[in-house]
């Protein structure tokens, strides 16, 4: 038999909250550029609803601690940025569609070139409105197809140079090596880019503006920059793979509390899973938090919590709204105790990069909050 030990009084809040530190992605902005030339750009990268940590408010807050440009995903985060107020350069990197030119050049953004029949698009739109339009040409490196062969992109880069609606204001590529720790293989991917803009340059007569990394290249020794970074899963305080810049500051912690405390019996089922059941009496404590505020909590089978500075496992699997954390060693855990589940709690932190080693996503998907949970901002 389950025995309540205590609940929570009824009139106590028991939602979980997701805090943004606004300051410490301007604070790792700032470490970002101790690490590249006086020269280079940064790119903050805050597609996706800036990794999960809401890109209007990221934006206005980088924007104001002096980041270069943007970059996002679509034509329609672009034109929302606007709305925003953000009025420096906007790169959309796609996918994108033929029906997006009208919103890309009407909103001043600077669009990713993955193929010729786009370049046609903007040219008939950029007729229409009168405006001319900025493009970046993408190659590809052999990365899942993100971009155009070389020869197939140095050709678009031509027909561009010769239009008078559509300015080439840069060319760039994604490399996939430095998201593997793969450092030669990274330094082989820039050497590739390398020769192509190169090639672009005799071609020209100049050499084009150029980008390549992303914040886990800043790892490489080595690697050359360019002439600007495209800067995420870095700014957010999250490393990809290790190394890379010391000092940076997690954007995100997610915490919630404990509701009640139980006693459960030996045999207990913990989980809808079969085989997950409680082999001894255990203290637990109800946490108000499961993958619908959370969702990694879903694939996380051995997840962890801080209650009072200490870890605590999750007994059973996450539900949907709630967990059961395994507190028999916590012998003066109480409802309304905060619980850390992504975060810092004294000496002890609980971080995207051992959530994701523990349930197999990658680091940057973790802060990717759920509907559940309401999302607070603070400097």
């Amino acid at each position: 038999m389950t025995t309540t030990l205590v609940a929570a009084p009824s009139t106590f809040s028991v939602t979980s909250r997701a805090i943004v530190r606004l300051g410490n992605v301007s604070a790792n902005l700032r470490t970002a550029r101790q690490h590249l030339p006086p020269a280079a750009r940064i790119y903050a990268v805050v597609k996706a609803d800036a990794y999960g940590h809401g890109m209007a408010e990221v934006a206005t807050s980088l924007a104001a601690a002096g980041v270069d440009a943007f970059a996002v995903s679509s034509a329609s985060e672009g034109a929302e940025l606007r709305e925003a107020g953000i009025r420096q350069q906007i790169l959309v990197l796609g996918p994108l569609l033929r029906d997006d030119a009208r919103t890309l050049i009407s909103n001043d953004l600077t669009v990713t070139l993955n193929s010729a029949e786009m370049l046609e698009a903007l040219q008939a739109e950029s007729a229409l409105q009168r405006r001319r339009a900025l493009v970046h040409v993408r190659v590809d490196l052999g990365c899942a197809g993100q971009g155009m062969p070389v020869e197939a992109a140095t050709a678009v880069v031509r027909t561009v140079a010769a239009s008078g609606s559509v300015v080439l204001d840069g060319v760039y590529a994604h490399g996939f090596a430095a998201y593997r720790a793969d450092y030669p293989g990274v330094l082989d991917e820039v050497a590739a880019f390398d020769a192509w803009v190169q090639e672009l340059g005799r071609m020209l007569g100049r050499r084009p503006f150029a980008h390549v990394l992303s914040s886990p290249g800043l790892a490489v020794p080595g690697a050359r920059v360019h002439d600007a970074v495209r800067l995420g899963s870095l700014l957010y305080g999250i490393r990809m793979t290790p190394g890379g810049p010391d000092g940076l500051r997690p954007a995100l912690e997610i915490r919630s509390i404990v509701s009640e405390i139980k006693i459960i019996p030996p045999g207990t089922r913990l989980a809808y899973e079969a085989g997950l059941t409680a082999d001894r009496t255990i203290k637990v404590a109800v946490v108000a938090a499961g993958f619908a505020h959370a969702p990694f909590l879903s694939a996380d089978r051995n997840a962890q919590v801080l209650i009072r500075g200490r870890r605590v496992p999750v007994a059973g699997r996450a539900f949907m709204t709630s967990m059961l954390v395994d507190v028999t060693s916590l012998p003066d855990v109480a409802p309304g105790d905060e619980v850390v589940v992504l975060g810092a709690d004294g000496d002890n932190s609980i971080t995207a990069e051992e959530i994701a080693a523990r349930s197999g996503v990658r680091p940057s998907a973790v802060p990717f909050l759920g509907p559940a949970i309401k999302r607070f901002h603070v400097d």
